[in-house]
């Protein structure tokens, strides 16, 4: 989540030379923070939901309400600003009936295109039936995930519709985190004194796993095997140092845990408007930078409590709470 956030805290442009430091770093997390965000819905989707034994139709309808309809609303928001504001930034497009249309079916061309990944993961969750058998029946879910790979590497880029080329590159890492979860790989909760991460202990792994991605930035490749093999190496080591944290931390986590998916769904937005208040303003970069980072997660957790607080359901449920 704070990666994401971290991730989207550019504030003149993606590989700004003025700014090369933050531009390295927004770079380097870049190469994995959808995938990491990817795996953490996997992961607590098998803890919430297949370990539970809801039914298909319960969560077919608990995630349409809490991720299609936010999704409706904030295109249909979007699509109306853009109709009746004329020169408003952000990307170009119709504003007629079919045009209306081809957003909600293409995700990614969307007005919020930055909403993409709802479509992606809404279309993994249509595989509960597939993650219940597999718990059901003790298959190993590590053969799940391999034919995802051979999937991913198989169906050319380059399917708009619904983001499904998005859904297929995504899909291994969600299935990771899943993994993840299924066998227990942070084998202990926040509370506990001495957390290992796959039966070994947490804070070597942390050092290990640290060394190995820095290792494979460093060699710049990019083949796509390499790429997927990168990317589950610091999905890797960002578990196991939050798992480190935690340890030291109790609560630090937790206590954003109730907030994440509204930071993921509102997030972007407080960041674009401090991105175009400092391109107006161009002055106090450091101090913008930071402001732009803190709007990103406590933006949405204010709007999300003030929304609970004053119960009103239709607001809450547009914003998935």
């Amino acid at each position: 989540m704070l990666l994401v956030v971290l991730g989207h805290g550019w504030l003149t442009t993606f590989d700004d030379p003025e700014h090369g430091v933050v531009s390295a770093v927004v770079a380097t997390i870049y190469h994995f923070h959808m995938p990491l965000f990817f795996a953490i819905s996997g992961y607590l989707f098998w803890a919430t939901r297949v370990t539970r034994d809801w039914s298909f139709p319960a969560v077919l309808g608990e995630k349409t309400l809490r991720f299609l309809w936010p999704f409706l609303v904030f295109t249909a928001l979007a699509f109306s600003m853009k109709a009746f504001i004329p020169g408003l930034p952000g990307k170009r497009m119709l504003t007629n009936g079919w045009s209306a249309l081809k957003v909600l079916a293409y995700p990614a061309q969307n007005p919020l295109g930055e909403l993409w990944f709802i479509a992606s993961l809404f279309t993994m969750f249509l595989l509960y039936p597939v993650l219940v058998a597999v718990r059901r029946h003790r298959m190993p879910l590590f053969l799940l995930l391999f034919a995802s790979l051979v999937v991913a590497f198989a169906v050319p880029f380059g399917i708009d519709f619904w983001c499904l080329s998005y859904t297929l590159y995504f899909l291994p890492y969600f299935l990771l985190g899943a993994l993840f979860c299924k066998e227990r790989i942070l084998s202990a909760s926040e509370g506990e004194t001495r957390p290992r991460f796959a039966g070994l202990p947490l804070d070597g792994v942390v050092v290990g796993l640290g060394l190995a991605v820095f290792l494979c930035e460093i060699t710049k490749l990019q083949a796509p095997a390499f790429v997927y093999f990168r990317t589950a190496l610091w999905i890797s080591f960002c578990f196991s140092l939050s798992g480190a944290v935690a340890r030291r931390l109790p609560g630090l986590f937790s206590s954003f845990r109730s907030w994440t998916y509204q930071i993921f769904l509102m997030g972007i937005f407080f960041q674009l408007a401090v991105r175009t208040f400092y391109r107006k303003i161009g002055i106090g970069y450091g101090g913008m930078l930071l402001v732009d980072v803190l709007l990103g997660l406590y933006g949405p957790v204010l709007v999300a409590k003030t929304v609970r607080r004053t119960g009103n359901r239709f607001a809450a449920s547009i914003l998935g709470l």
